[in-house]
């Protein structure tokens, strides 16, 4: 089989010279995506990124130069890497695969995996779990900081069961939150429309949470739609979620050349700017 050469390129960062796209890794032996990065908010020299599956690059030159390494945990790490800078720690969420097996494991993807560092991606914790809940998988975690409250929010896909076609498993959205990294609070369901569990656009699928004010909401994707529902405290999500936007074709897409792309939402809270 010929190996195919990949490359991990950071783009766009002004400091790294006007715009222009700095290597930050290059290797055959797993093919980065899914990328993430964050600036140190108390040194913007640093910097930190990661890529699927366990790949985590540092610098400390305004992105000149660059560390990698493949940090591990006791709960395993396989892909969907999400890096959140806070005034005092860098977090890493990740999902699990504590038995090393992959797909063949019953814990596979038990738990969302929850990593920090308090140098800012040169050294890591072991990590926690949070989200552990019987045989179901968690899965594609995003994460937010609220600067008023302290808090972090995390927000992810739970499975009934992975990629299962059995009509009576669902997927559906949850959200948990921390003020030191080290508790979470019991996860709560967001989403009251529960998807399927194929990893595909009728499933409930790209939870990322924000705040506004004193609001805190998730905003995910789930058929040809985007939806919302909102929290006066992370505990409860009493509401029923809102449309707000429509997408005919799906979440999920073909583009030649590539195995697999999707439309997932993205999304930042500026100000008091917010009208769902």
């Amino acid at each position: 089989m010929t190996k195919l050469l990949f490359s991990f390129f950071l783009v766009g960062i002004s400091i790294l010279g006007h715009g222009q796209n700095t290597l930050i890794y290059k290797g055959d032996e797993q093919m980065p995506n899914e990328t993430t990065a964050v600036i140190n908010p108390n040194n913007s020299l640093e910097m930190c990124v990661g890529a699927n599956l366990n790949l985590i690059c540092y610098s400390k030159d305004g992105g000149t130069t660059w560390d990698c390494n493949k940090i591990t945990s006791d709960y395993g790490f396989y892909g969907d890497p999400v890096l959140l800078a806070t005034d005092s720690l860098l977090y890493c969420f990740h999902l699990s695969d504590p038995d090393g097996k992959n797909w063949l494991a019953p814990s596979f993807l038990d738990r969302i995996v929850v990593q920090t560092s308090s140098d800012f991606g040169k050294t890591w914790s072991n990590g926690i779990g949070i989200g552990y809940n019987g045989t179901k998988d968690q899965d594609k975690p995003w994460a937010w900081y609220n600067k008023q409250t302290k808090e972090v929010y995390v927000a992810w896909t739970e499975f009934d069961e992975y990629s299962s076609a059995n009509p009576d498993d669902h997927s559906r959205i949850l959200f948990s939150k921390t003020k030191n990294g080290k508790t979470w609070s019991t996860p709560t369901i967001v989403s009251k429309k529960e998807g399927d569990c194929l990893d595909d656009e009728n499933t409930t699928e790209g939870a990322i949470p924000f705040n506004t004010q004193a609001e805190i909401k998730v905003i995910w994707m789930y058929g040809k739609h985007a939806y919302i529902n909102t929290s006066k405290d992370g505990i409860q999500f009493p509401k029923k979620e809102k449309k707000i936007l429509d997408r005919p074709s799906g979440w999920e897409f073909m583009v030649p050349g590539f195995r697999r792309v999707n439309g997932l939402p993205s999304i930042a809270s500026y100000r008091k700017w917010c009208t769902w």
